[in-house]
């Protein structure tokens, strides 16, 4: 990947990081809840989806740069279909939110409205669009990290 972004190699480089990203990411669902480190992600798990949104939203990111509509779309769709969260941890964090339940809730669905918007922008090639609802989505998502992540990750220890 390094030789490849140093070279300026940015569909080589695309190629080689989401091939990357896949194999890492099949190693995470792949290990066993029992054999897991402690802080590993593992099916169903909010830390898997964050990190697998994290990958849709470079996908994203990367097929904006290079102005890859259907990549685009794909990776969009992604965010706005990511995995729902496990019940045990979606009831622990319902319990320990309260009254915040419903705002962290309308946050994801924010996003989530986001992300379709991104889809259908990028599925109409239309860049300005798209680089609005990316940048909506990316400003959503950031309010929500620093709203509730250390809440939730204190949660979920």
């Amino acid at each position: 990947m390094k030789k490849a972004k140093a070279e300026g190699d940015l569909k080589h480089f695309t190629r080689i990081k989401k091939n990357f990203n896949r194999k890492c990411a099949k190693q995470t669902v792949k290990a066993p809840a029992a054999k897991a480190a402690p802080n590993s992600a593992t099916a169903g798990s909010l830390k898997q989806i964050m990190q697998q949104i994290a990958i849709d939203y470079a996908d994203l990111d990367q097929a904006i740069l290079v102005g890859n509509f259907a990549t685009a779309a794909k990776a969009a769709h992604g965010i706005a279909m990511h995995e729902k969260i496990g019940l045990e941890q979606r009831m622990k964090i319902k319990q320990a939110l309260g009254t915040e339940m419903r705002n962290f809730k309308m946050r994801d669905d924010a996003i989530h409205a986001l992300a379709i918007k991104a889809e259908a922008a990028a599925k109409a090639k239309d860049m300005p669009l798209l680089l609005r609802h990316q940048s909506q989505m990316l400003s959503a998502c950031m309010a929500c990290h620093t709203s509730y992540r250390h809440k939730v990750m204190r949660i979920l220890k």
